[in-house]
This record gives C-alpha cells, sequence and structure tokens, in this order.
C-alpha cells in the first residue's frame, strides 16, 4: 500500500471521501492508504512486470470469488452473506480495512458499506503483503467485536491460518492448514471448494432471521449459533446459559444453541438416586436444577445447549421436550442411523440385532432441560465416539437393564463437524422458529 499525504481522519469522514474516489483505500490509523496490485506497486512499469500483475492480479481474483461462492453455500439457511471488499470492516478507532472477504449478519443497506456485524474476514495474501501487511491487520481483527473468525489464506503455498473464538470474552485459537494440491490448480472453483470444506471447525452463523418482539418490546432477529471447539468447564457452560437465559427473558439478547463437549465428569438431576452413581470418585459429578437423573458428559459428545424463548413457541414443555427427541432423530437419520423413543425411558434409542437373533436397546442420546422465566436451560447430548466404559461409573438415566451405544460402535464414519451440519439441516423442521 501506498499512503497518501493527508490529515487524520475521522472513520465517518474516510467512507464519505471514499465515494468521489476511483481506487480502492483503506484507513490506516487515520491515514487514507490505496490498495495495492498483487505486485506490490499501484502502477507497474514496463510490460513483463504489468503482465505478472495482471496474472497475480487474476489469480487473486478467481480465488477470491471462488471462497464467495464456497462461503455461500456453506451459509445457506443462516442470516448471514458474504461480500467483497467493497465492505467497510472497522478496527480501531481510525482505522477501517477492507478484507477480500467479509461474513455479515447485517440486514442488506444500500446507503453503507460498513459492515456493523462482521462475523467473518477472509485476507488472500498477494506476494507483496505476506509478511508485515497482514500481520497488522490481523491485530486489529483481533480487537474487533462480534468477530468469530479470521481466514488467512496463502495462495502460494496453498494454506491458511483460521484464527477463532467463541466469543468475545474467549481467548483466539489459532489452527493451520494444509492441503495437498498444485498451486495451478487452486483457483478452480473445485479446488476452493475442497479447501473451505476441509476447514476444521464447523463455521457457526445465526440462522434465518426471524423478527420476534422481546419482553420489553425490543425486536430480536435470529437465533444464533455457537461451537466451542475446546473441552468447556461444566459450571463456566452453566454460568453463561444462566446469563444468557437472563437476558432473553428481559428481551436482551438473542435466543441460542451452543455445542460443545465437556471433559469428563458427570452430572445429577432432580430426580437423581445416591445409589445410581457407583464410582463417585471416579470423576467431577455436578448437580443441576434439570430433569432426569445421572448423565456421563465427555470428550467425544455432542453436548448442546439450548437457550430458547419458549413462551415464543407455546409454551408447552412437554412439546418442546418432544420437539428435541424429533430433533435428534432427524439428525441421526441423515447420518444414517435409525433411533427412535421407548415407552417409559427417557432418551432416544437404536435397536441391536446380534448374530443370534438376539435383539436389545442401546442409548445414544440423552436429554434434560430446565426452563426458568420461560427460556429453556440445558438439552441434549449424542454420542459421537466418547468412551463408553465412562458410562460405567453410573447407572445412566436410572436404567440399568440396556447399554449405551454410539456412532462410532455402530460403525459409522461421522466427526463432530458431521453431526453439527446434521443438526443444523433438521433444527428448522422439528425444534422451529419462533411463533412471534
Amino acid at each position: 500500500m501506498t499512503q497518501t499525504a493527508r490529515k487524520l481522519m475521522t472513520q465517518d469522514e474516510f467512507l464519505l471521501w471514499c465515494l468521489d474516489q476511483e481506487a480502492r483505500y483503506e484507513l490506516v490509523e487515520g491515514v487514507p492508504v490505496e490498495m495495492m496490485t498483487c505486485d506490490g506497486v499501484i502502477r507497474p512499469d514496463g510490460p513483463q512486470r504489468r503482465a505478472n500483475a495482471r496474472r497475480a492480479s487474476n489469480r487473486h481474483d478467481s480465488i477470491v470469488i471462488n471462497i464467495i461462492v464456497a462461503l455461500g453455500t456453506q451459509l445457506r439457511g443462516t442470516s448471514c452473506r458474504p461480500a467483497t471488499a467493497d465492505i467497510a470492516v472497522k478496527t480501531r478507532r481510525r482505522s477501517i480495512r477492507r478484507p477480500d472477504v467479509t461474513v455479515t449478519c447485517d440486514p442488506p443497506r444500500p446507503d453503507t458499506y460498513d459492515a456493523e456485524t462482521a462475523r467473518m474476514v477472509v485476507e488472500v495474501l498477494s506476494p507483496s503483503n505476506r509478511g508485515v501487511a497482514w500481520q497488522r491487520k490481523l491485530e486489529e481483527y483481533h480487537g474487533r467485536q462480534g468477530l468469530s473468525y479470521i481466514l488467512i489464506v496463502d495462495s502460494e503455498k496453498i494454506g491458511a491460518l483460521l484464527v477463532y473464538r467463541a466469543a468475545d470474552d474467549v481467548p483466539w485459537t489459532r489452527r493451520h492448514m494444509r492441503r495437498s494440491m498444485t498451486r495451478s490448480s487452486f483457483p478452480t472453483s473445485v479446488a476452493v471448494w475442497r479447501f473451505m470444506t476441509s476447514m476444521p471447525v464447523s463455521i457457526s452463523m445465526p440462522t434465518e432471521p426471524a423478527v420476534v418482539s422481546g419482553a420489553r418490546g425490543a425486536k430480536l432477529h435470529a437465533i444464533e449459533w455457537r461451537t466451542s471447539t475446546e473441552p468447556v468447564a461444566y459450571l463456566d457452560a452453566l454460568a453463561v446459559m444462566t446469563e444468557r437465559a437472563r437476558a432473553i427473558a428481559k428481551g436482551e439478547a438473542l435466543e441460542l444453541v451452543w455445542l460443545l463437549e465437556h471433559p469428563p465428569l458427570y452430572t445429577a438431576g432432580t430426580s437423581a438416586r445416591a445409589d445410581d452413581l457407583l464410582t463417585p470418585e471416579r470423576f467431577a459429578v455436578h448437580a443441576t436444577g434439570r430433569g432426569g437423573q445421572y448423565t456421563y458428559h465427555g470428550p467425544g459428545q455432542r453436548v448442546v445447549y439450548l437457550m430458547l424463548d419458549l413462551r415464543a413457541r407455546g409454551g408447552d414443555v412437554r412439546a418442546y421436550v418432544q420437539s428435541l427427541e424429533a430433533w435428534i432423530i432427524a439428525a441421526l437419520a441423515e447420518l444414517g442411523v435409525t433411533a427412535g423413543v421407548r415407552d417409559g425411558r427417557i432418551g432416544v434409542w437404536v435397536e441391536r440385532r446380534g448374530a443370534d437373533g438376539y435383539s436389545r436397546d442401546d442409548k445414544i442420546a440423552a436429554l434434560g432441560i430446565r426452563v426458568s422465566r420461560g427460556v429453556t436451560m440445558h438439552g441434549i447430548a449424542i454420542n459421537v465416539a466418547p468412551d463408553l466404559e465412562h458410562f460405567s461409573g453410573i447407572v445412566p438415566c436410572g436404567i440399568s437393564d440396556h447399554g449405551v451405544t454410539s456412532l462410532a460402535d455402530l460403525g459409522i464414519d461421522a466427526n463432530m463437524i458431521d453431526v453439527d451440519r446434521a443438526l443444523r439441516a433438521t433444527f428448522a423442521s422439528t425444534v422451529g422458529e419462533r411463533q412471534g
């Protein structure tokens, strides 16, 4: 980039000034800076340099366009959409960046190019900006409120740095990505699609907006989906649930569907019997206000906590529990598993048949909820690939004459991302949106 000698600008002054400029600028500490061409200069001299600049620019633009297409497909069913570098992302007080791609969850506004709710930014490195420029941008993006994902794509090395966090008050996590494909093939749509879908973290965005009225008449849009990639301590999760449910009840926050894993632990519902805790010294045991008895949580189990306004869904607790059961069953069906509920037993079950024709039911998912001030808490747990031996320390849900299974135990080749996609795909048709 090259600096233009001007007085220090505010963000609003800069955005207004840009309307009269033919070139594209960013604002860096109050100074407008013209964005470079891909070979590192604004106006390359000589036919060879101009040809190199065109090739680099075309390659960069092809990658950006195909990333937008791939993200657009992945974000179907959400309230968010990818946009080009015309979108301005405010970082520091006197700085504005224009990422190559911005995922914004704002309703479309023809009167502004400012992304008020940027959830993800993508920068595609060119030969000239692989060093200081993107690192400085990364530092600025770290301080942006509401931003959840930063993707830095290196088109020369066919790799990327994905930086993400579950919430503004949670530290950023870094994951490096590498793909085994040739440099020449990478700009193609198929290669970029494979690259984007190989990301180690499921990109979570709010679902399609449905305007609703909160307890104080505030209009709230959408459901926030959050995915934690590191195990969350139970007491930390409980604190988040309690605070979020309180805010939802007051009409001050969006509903939340939170996908996570816990470290190994046992939870005791309001109906738990002391005799059903067989090895109390094995893992931490947490008393909880949800219904049900003893449940195990640990790595390899997808836990989903739902903070939903039940008042906007008819207020029927029994119907809500049935909708959670239907959601689990539908999501498992997406993964090729036939499951169902059983009379007199809590949870979702699968039938196991032996070679001798013997049949038994094994539990694959548990659920337990609490409703506080009309807002749900707790939720469901699906066994993806946990250590099933850990269940031996309790009588799961007070049922001793049946077993426990998982997707891995059933021979289903599915990971957490697969399960999350199945849950997202079946949510609207089972649990559904608010009624108003």
